[in-house]
Parts: C-alpha cells; structure tokens; sequence
C-alpha cells in the first residue's frame, strides 16, 4: 500500500458491518443502525423500484417484498447492493468526501447462498455500492 492510500485509509469513515440472514448491523462513529434483509418493491410504469429497504413504507403501494436471504433462495444482486449501499450511506452521511473503509463480520453465514464465493460476492457487492477498502473478519 503506498503513502497516498494509506492517508486516504486513516481519514476514511470506518465502518464495522455485522451480516447475519437476518439484518445488517452498519456500525461506525456516526452510530449503529440495524436493517432488516428485506427490500419493498413497488411498481412504476413497467418496471419495479425500490419502495423502502428493510421496514415497509406505509406510504407506497407495495407490490413485492424480497426476502434477501429468506428461504434459501439467492438473492437479487441490484436489490443486495442497493441494500448495502442504503447502509453506508446511513453510518456515512450523504456528502462523504472519501469512500468508506469497511469491515465485514459474519460473511461465512452466507456460504449456502453463495457456494463458498460469499467474499468474492460481498467484496464486488461493497465495492459497487461505494466502499473504498474492504476486509473480512471472522472474530
């Protein structure tokens, strides 16, 4: 890592992200917010958009919930990065000047999701959605 990375790395927003199946624990200076897995769908025109993430909006005509991770079934990539990108921009705030360091606790919750490529998946998925450096922690 070179000196310009590691200045930018000591004055990002660290983030703490604890996953389980069910919620998302976003955990940094800024506070700690728990977001349930689940993604409210509503329908426009002919397509689907996101009504709220992780409680039901009860202003918005809800067409769909998606269970992220409910089921076994696999979860919808756009909806999962929408999702975490949700999180960061609550423990962030909407004008953060540098991206976000993040890490990951709980990623081998989700080997029956992912068939063993969940870090790979959530390394792409934090990545898309804004994080500038990620780790994996399994403490």
């Amino acid at each position: 890592m070179n000196l310009f990375n590691k200045f930018v790395l000591f004055f990002a927003t660290k983030i703490e992200v604890r996953m389980t199946k069910d919620r998302f624990s976003f955990i940094s200076k800024k506070g700690a917010f728990d977001i349930k897995t689940s993604v409210f769908l509503e329908k426009e025109g002919g397509h689907f958009k996101i009504a709220s993430i992780g409680t039901e909006n009860p202003d918005a005509v809800i067409v769909k919930r998606v269970d992220l991770f409910g089921n076994h079934q696999n979860a919808d990539y756009d909806c999962l990065k929408k999702y975490i990108a949700y999180g960061l921009l609550l423990t962030t705030g909407k004008y953060a000047l540098l991206r976000p360091s993040i890490v990951c606790k709980g990623v081998e919750n989700f080997s029956e999701f992912f068939g063993g490529y969940q870090k790979g998946i959530f390394f792409n998925l934090f990545a898309e959605a804004g994080a500038g450096h990620i780790e994996f922690s399994d403490a």
